[in-house]
């Protein structure tokens, strides 16, 4: 795990070799700057509501989020984030754990991605199921693709009895576009 502590302007006091691995900054790039150097600007204004929290003496469990590496990619990150106590109580800094969970996420998003294409197929087979006629069979078979690929375009061509291809259904295409192929 990176651990990182920070003071309650955000500049960081410390970077562990999790960190190093992580962000892949050494100890000595990063210590005594600010921590918005591992947070892109799209959720920067996450830093200051975690610092307002962590002001209150309130800690942050689990917290997933997206962090900026030396090279400039994206890692997710499930943080969490402790207030550092003075002797007498007072809070004095943050205390920052991240874990990398990129891999978990791509599996989430692999496992709902198989999700929803089951999901077309089921419907596919119920649609084939009831059709009546073919266009219903078309209609069936226009909406799974639209909906396992994720695309707004498709059609079916077949060949007529005199060997020219023709749109025997379609979604999303013009007609120019059509007369043309």
């Amino acid at each position: 795990d990176a651990i990182v502590s920070k003071n309650l302007n955000g500049v960081i006091r410390s970077w562990n070799k999790g960190a190093e691995k992580l962000w892949g900054y050494a100890a000595e790039e990063v210590i005594g700057k600010s921590i918005m150097i591992v947070i892109p600007p799209d959720p920067a204004d996450e830093e200051t509501l975690v610092l307002e929290s962590v002001r209150r003496g309130e800690k942050i469990d689990h917290f997933e989020t997206v962090r900026r590496r030396k090279d400039g990619t994206l890692v997710e990150i499930s943080l969490t984030v402790s207030p550092l106590l003075d002797k007498a109580g007072i809070v004095i800094g943050a205390s920052k754990i991240a874990r990398d969970i990129t891999e978990r996420k791509r599996a989430e998003q692999a496992l709902a991605e198989g999700e929803r294409q089951q999901r077309a197929l089921y419907q596919l087979a119920d649609q084939l199921h009831r059709a009546q006629s073919l266009d219903d069979v078309y209609t069936a078979a226009l909406d799974a693709i639209l909906s396992a690929l994720r695309c707004d375009r498709a059609a079916i061509s077949l060949f007529d009895d005199d060997g020219v291809m023709r749109f025997a259904g379609w979604r999303g295409l013009s007609d120019g576009y059509r007369k043309a192929v």
